[in-house]
């Protein structure tokens, strides 16, 4: 065992998981894989592939398709879709439903793993395993909603919590990777809502998934979705706002989205980006084959000879929106702050007939600069909610029932809910991130700004000057290696332990710990929870601005630190102060990097 590069122990937890596998009946398409895996000698990712089993979040399972409990295959979908139908059956009487969505993902094998030998997962794609969980529910009983037999389309995450909602579906399911490379994919599940759960209902469900029992199966016949379900989408996120004169180029990234749909109904001028229209698994015109519009190479494509006032892009299941403009300086591409905040600004610019309060929703690493615009706006701002847009939905989905704290269904209006990683939501009538809705955001406000003679970054600036300087950046840490999940862990147990009182020459106002049963969330409600709060918050001092905030999130699944810093300058601020404020968010960044690195 010794001769696999490998301890005896490990070893034999792969021997075992991989017999298993062999010898399985309905794993036999997976013996291909395997022999090819042990011809080559690829024992480091033998041991990875059957080791473990692929966690599954709150959200879902994702990871690399191929053979073993630890990757994307027709076993692992299964697998998890017979937890959740479980679950489901446990959760509502009949009759039940479910909507399957599926992205545009067909597994080539491009890191040469299997050396060609791929057996079964050969072109395994997004529909294909769509399929196979449409086989365990039916098992279940539970009526399955899906495009018509047959059909190789696709619908994208927004429209599947739109479809859940209108179809009065106990849930729903998503097979996508999102933005992840093409060699990935996943399963991502929905609640009766449209969302993800949150703690603890989403306890519940984790235990379905690890005691599900044998996965069942029979044929299916799906219930095709309404024909018109996409336009009646597509109407709720327009609404009645309108940009006529604005141009804008958009790019699905060769994915699932249909913003410029939206953009048309609105009046502008758009063109959908032709390279990049197509559906293509390997995102091909995208560097690094990593279509995730927070990565500023993913829009080099689309910006060539372009004159458009914007340039919009969504990465493959189409909940995220990357925006550029167009300026006299250039093209400049918007962080996930300033998005955020120019969002909530059109949102709140959108016509309405409805004189209750206009609700705006942030996750409390998204800047504060959203509370500013939605409070001068006459809104009412939650802003505290932990990272993670199901928390948002989550606001929402008890919003539905009545009432969320203090805050009464009929007092208030939904507007925006917004998050630093590129994802809002605009419309009542989903419960996920949602480009096409803020897209229509986007194009409000610089349709606004333009007949002014002004860009969105204009727009952005004037938002600085009324409310604040306020700048935010996104460190993130990757300690390598086989300690580097334990460096992590010992660097939060020592702040924690003993905060520190001074920070880059800032004196350390005050320290949170989110995981403090005594201290703003209260005891823990679930396993779930525990690992949501793992959040610490620092409060700092000014140094020739208005104070800083900084927040030390963990990844739950890889040894990533993130660390999200926000300094706040004055209303107002000239070249001289907006300088100071952007030299001590660079201040802060360093001090954090070597701290940890």
């Amino acid at each position: 065992m010794g001769a696999l590069g490998f301890d005896a122990q490990r070893a034999e937890v792969v021997y075992k998981a991989i017999r298993e596998w062999w010898y399985a009946d309905d794993r036999r398409w997976c013996r291909v894989s395997i022999r090819a895996l042990v011809h080559a000698g690829a024992f480091d990712e033998l041991a990875d592939a059957f080791s473990q089993s692929l966690p599954f979040g709150t959200g879902g399972r994702r990871g690399q398709v191929g053979v073993g409990p630890n990757r994307i295959n027709p076993f692992t979908v299964a697998q998890t879709a017979q937890g959740h139908a479980v679950w489901l059956c446990a959760q509502f009487a009949e009759p039940r439903a479910v909507v399957l969505a599926w992205d545009v993902r067909s597994f080539g094998d491009h890191r040469g793993v299997y050396a060609g030998q791929l057996g079964a997962l050969s072109d395994l794609c997004s529909r294909d395993l769509a399929m196979i969980a449409a086989e365990v529910y039916a098992a279940h009983r539970i009526a399955v909603h899906a495009l018509p037999s047959g059909h190789l389309g696709w619908i994208s995450t927004p429209l599947l919590s739109y479809a859940i909602r209108v179809l009065g579906a106990q849930g729903g399911v998503n097979i996508s990777a999102s933005h992840n490379p093409p060699d990935d994919n996943g399963v991502k599940v929905y609640a009766h809502h449209g969302g993800q759960l949150v703690p603890p209902h989403d306890a519940d469900l984790l235990r379905a998934m690890e005691t599900g029992g044998e996965v069942q199966r029979r044929p299916v016949s799906v219930i095709p979705l309404p024909q018109d379900l996409q336009r009646r989408w597509i109407d709720q996120v327009v609404g009645g706002s309108r940009a006529p004169g604005l141009s804008v180029r958009y790019s699905a990234l060769h994915g699932t989205g249909v913003v410029d749909l939206a953009l048309e109904a609105m009046g502008c001028d758009v063109e959908r980006y032709g390279p990049q229209s197509h559906p293509d698994p390997m995102f091909s015109t995208v560097p690094g084959r990593v279509a995730n519009p927070e990565r500023a190479e993913v829009y080099a494509h689309g910006l060539q000879d372009c004159s458009a006032d914007l340039f919009l892009c969504t990465d493959p299941d189409a909940d995220r929106l990357g925006v550029a403009v167009n300026t006299a300086e250039g093209w400049q591409i918007l962080d996930g702050h300033s998005l955020a905040a120019l969002i909530v600004d059109g949102a709140l610019q959108a016509p309405s007939d409805d004189d209750r309060t206009p609700l705006v929703i942030r996750t409390r690493v998204t800047t504060s600069l959203v509370d500013r615009v939605a409070e001068a706006n006459g809104a009412t701002c939650i802003g505290h909610l932990l990272v993670g847009f199901k928390y948002i939905g989550g606001v929402l989905a008890e919003l539905d029932k009545g009432r969320w704290r203090h805050l009464q269904a009929p007092d208030v209006r939904f507007v925006a809910g917004v998050e630093e990683s590129l994802g809002a939501l605009c419309t009542d009538q989903v419960r996920d991130k949602d480009a096409a809705s803020a897209a229509v955001a986007v194009a409000m406000t610089a349709g606004i700004a333009k007949a002014r003679g002004h860009s969105l970054v204009d727009r952005l600036d004037e938002l600085w000057v009324q409310h604040g300087y306020i700048r935010n950046q996104t460190v993130r840490i990757r300690l390598a290696g086989v300690s580097g999940q334990a460096r992590l862990t010992a660097y939060l147990a020592a702040v924690r332990a003993e905060p520190p009182s001074v920070v880059a020459g800032r004196v350390v106002r005050s320290f949170a710990d989110l995981q403090d049963p005594t201290g703003e969330f209260g005891p823990h409600v679930s396993t779930t929870d525990t690992a949501s709060r793992n959040v610490l918050e620092l409060a700092l001092d000014g140094d020739g601005d208005d104070g800083a905030q900084v927040v030390l999130r963990p990844s739950g699944t890889e040894p990533l630190l993130k660390i999200y810093i926000e300094v706040r300058g004055a209303v107002g601020l000239d070249v001289v102060g907006r300088a100071r404020v952007d030299a001590g968010l660079a201040e802060l960044v360093a001090w954090f990097t070597r701290a940890v690195g």
